[in-house]
């Protein structure tokens, strides 16, 4: 369960690279600020930005933060959390999210066997990762928000 959520957050940024593609005259983007939350201190455990229509389990995250791209104009946010719901449940609640929200759900790329969920709104990208872990789950969510359009 752990090599998945690292299969996924691999995944993630190279969907995010591929995605983006390369900036004018050919040069790939380099420019990165990655803002760890201080989840032992932090009012929110979610990364300042973070969508608040997006369900977190906030006592339970693990892990949090986010990544601007600056020559993408994007930005990265994940938070990872425990979660002693099933896999059903957590799979239904953010079914629903994609429905209320508007996201396109990526028929390709959105399996409930394997737990991974994947949608687009408005040029934004949200993957969602339900992996076994201690006696529960581990819920990984990545949400990729473009902020400017890149030719």
């Amino acid at each position: 369960s752990l090599v998945i959520i690292i299969v996924v957050l691999v995944a993630g940024y190279f969907l995010l690279k591929s995605n983006l593609g390369t900036k004018r005259g050919g040069e790939t983007a380099g420019k990165t600020e990655t803002i760890y939350t201080d989840l032992a201190n932090a009012v929110t455990k979610v990364p300042a930005g973070f969508p608040s229509v997006i369900p977190v389990e906030e006592g339970n995250v693990k892990e949090s933060y986010k990544i601007n791209y600056f020559d993408e104009g994007v930005t990265q946010y994940t938070v990872g959390f425990n979660s002693a719901l099933s896999s059903d449940e957590i799979w239904k609640t953010y079914s629903d999210l994609f429905l209320a929200a508007g996201f396109a759900s990526d028929t390709e790329k959105t399996n409930k066997d394997k737990g991974v969920m994947t949608g687009y709104r408005d040029g934004n990208k949200l993957n969602v990762a339900i992996s076994d872990y201690d006696g529960g789950h581990y819920v990984t969510i990545n949400f990729i928000q473009r902020l400017v359009s890149v030719e």
